[in-house]
């Protein structure tokens, strides 16, 4: 049986208005038009991959209906429309600076859904510190080989009343006493 996808979520046009808003142009339902609409969908289009994990309505072809639901969590909508008040201010002659909230919604839900690739570089390849020839050296972070973990919400036994604590020894402790170090790459690697 295959399976059924459930958006929900505020509508597209609402969070089209508020990035308009966030702009300094008025957003009364007579003075958005169609195109403007259509610049704003090609954006959300456009800025939705940078999120690679977030939940997004994308349409199967064109630019969609700006009457669907968006799928977003109501929790990051603050900082989808700062993105995309980002995205649309050149296109309508503004320029947008997001101030001190606006920025850190952005900055939240940016290190929520973006997750840095990790690419192994070959042997030969000359990695630093006068690339030291003998085995195990390693004079930066660790290279993350394990199982590694985008956010401290994937790790297995996270619970988000008591979260991770900081060490002095520079782990991430959960409460059942395993440890997680941050890799060079921004995710989480269980050290054992």
């Amino acid at each position: 049986m295959p399976d059924v996808v459930v958006y929900g979520g505020p509508l597209k046009r609402d969070l089209i208005k508020r990035a308009y808003g966030l702009c300094g142009q008025s957003v009364t339902e007579y003075e958005l038009t169609p195109e403007a609409y259509d610049l704003a969908l090609q954006a959300m289009i456009s800025i939705a991959p940078e999120f690679g994990r977030m939940p997004f309505n994308l349409p199967a072809y064109g630019p969609g209906s700006a009457d669907d639901e968006s799928g977003l969590p109501y929790a990051d909508v603050q900082g989808f429309i700062t993105r995309l008040a980002q995205e649309i201010a050149p296109n309508i002659g503004k320029s947008f600076s997001p101030n001190g909230p606006q920025a850190r919604a952005l900055s939240i839900l940016t290190g929520k859904y973006q997750c840095i690739p990790h690419r192994q570089l070959g042997r030969q390849t000359p990695t630093g510190a006068g690339n030291r020839p003998w085995g195990g050296f390693r004079p930066f972070f660790p290279v993350c080989e394990r199982k590694t973990y985008c956010s401290l919400e994937e790790i297995p036994g996270y619970n988000p009343v008591n979260p991770p604590v900081y060490t002095p020894d520079g782990l991430y402790r959960l409460e059942d006493g395993t440890g997680y170090i941050l890799c060079e790459d921004g995710s989480y690697m269980l050290l054992e």
